[in-house]
Parts: structure tokens; sequence; C-alpha cells
């Protein structure tokens, strides 16, 4: 038997997938990050990250800063 999940299923808040689960998009609310959702963007891969609301994913500062918005 064959079962279909959902993305919500398999990665919360994920709003659109690839058939082997990775999340695409996200709901409003939280945003993309590598293929997964977040509530929050911080750091990264040692670069923070900041929550973009145009586009809806967690968009890498410039180097070396402590904070940044767009």
């Amino acid at each position: 038997m064959i079962y279909k999940l959902s993305c919500t299923d398999i990665i919360k808040n994920c709003k659109l997938c690839h058939n082997n689960g990775s999340c695409i998009s996200c709901y409003n609310g939280t945003y993309l990050e590598g293929d997964s959702c977040k509530g929050l963007c911080g750091n990264s891969s040692n670069y923070l990250r900041y929550a973009d609301n145009n586009s809806w994913t967690c968009t890498p500062c410039i180097n070396n800063c402590q904070t940044c918005d767009n």
C-alpha cells in the first residue's frame, strides 16, 4: 500500500515540498532556511541571517554584522 503524506506531515510549517520531502516554501510567519521552515532566523554556518518578509526566507547578512535587517 502506498501512502501520500502532505508536506506538513514531513516538515512542520512547510507549504510546498519536493517529492523527497524537502521543503520549497513555508506558510507565512515562518521562513525557509535550507529545506526546513523556521519561526526565527539567526546564526547559521557562521553567518547571521535575517527574516526577509518579501521572499519568506532566512537571508544572510553581510559579513561581520552583529545585527542586520533587510
